[in-house]
């Protein structure tokens, strides 16, 4: 199997507190990391809009 390599680009995001602890708990309870379960969140979100 190939190994593809993603492009990412980084990025400094400022949550309010408690979004970011909602986000902790969420990402916790997935096992997820806070990274994995924004990104996962987020692709959702797009398909589901169809973007």
């Amino acid at each position: 199997m190939e190994d593809k390599k993603i492009n990412k680009k980084q990025i400094t995001l400022n949550l309010p507190n408690e979004l970011l602890g909602k986000l902790k708990r969420e990402a916790n309870i997935k096992g997820y990391t806070i990274t994995d379960f924004i990104i996962f969140t987020l692709w959702d979100y797009f398909e589901s809009i169809h973007l």
